[in-house]
């Protein structure tokens, strides 16, 4: 059984674009591996529509980062000023790592840096598709089994916007076979931005400290806010 946990806080700083700084602090044990995507802007090196949409994608771009890719399978997000950022449509992002230091992932973490079109603070109003992994080139499509949000700061888009990271959480120790790869997919809300990704796998499971603590009203919201946005569309 999936679950499902929400965590809102302030935590003003606690995002450190363009430095070699985690997003959050997950915590995860045992032997990890980590990427981050901490500048998905126009200045960032290497980073353009071409190279984020072809072939495997963009490179996972924060000092001691390892392999991973990010690509733009579809839709209209590009590298503007402030982050990814689509004027026309919504869009599907997908990261994807193979693991070297370790022989089984047992957990997986994303964090997913945005600000939001509506909604503000809950992932309906940045998603259009929750995030779903796959692993070893399936197409499992695995719903997280543990979520938080905490807001990191604001950005000046005509006006102060409030941005917040985004933390999905995989336990995939169910699993026998030994799981080596895996990619998450997800769908971006046309007229939000990506600032930043973070992305941790471990052989151990332990749950982020992303989301110590449950709140059931603002989750029971948010589904019902994603639900109500998917029948309008």
């Amino acid at each position: 059984m999936n679950k499902t946990i929400i965590l809102t806080s302030t935590a003003a700083g606690l995002l450190c674009l363009g430095a070699q700084a985690a997003i959050v602090n997950n915590n995860l044990t045992g032997n990890k591996e980590y990427d981050g995507w901490d500048r998905l802007g126009s200045s960032a090196p290497g980073l353009t529509t071409t190279t984020l949409s072809t072939g495997s994608g963009f490179g996972s771009n924060e000092a001691g980062s390892g392999d991973a890719m990010l690509l733009r399978v579809s839709g209209g997000h590009y590298p503007a000023s402030l982050g990814l950022y689509s004027f026309g449509s919504n869009s599907t992002l997908r990261v994807s790592d193979t693991v070297t230091s370790f022989s089984d992932i047992r957990t997986v973490a994303i964090t997913i840096v945005s600000w939001s079109n509506g909604d503000e603070g809950l992932p309906s109003g940045s998603f259009s598709s929750l995030p779903t992994l796959g692993f070893n080139g399936g197409s499992q499509a695995l719903a997280a089994d543990w979520f938080g949000t905490t807001r990191v700061g604001s950005v000046d888009f005509g006006g102060p916007i409030q941005t917040y990271a985004f933390t999905f959480q995989w336990d995939l120790g169910s699993f026998g076979d030994p799981i080596t790869s895996y990619d998450v997919s997800w769908g971006q809300i046309v007229h939000t931005g990506v600032l930043g990704i973070q992305l941790e796998s471990a052989d151990t499971y332990s749950l982020s400290n992303a989301v110590p603590e449950p709140s059931s009203a603002l989750l029971a919201a948010s589904a019902a806010i994603l639900a109500f946005r998917r029948k309008r569309r």
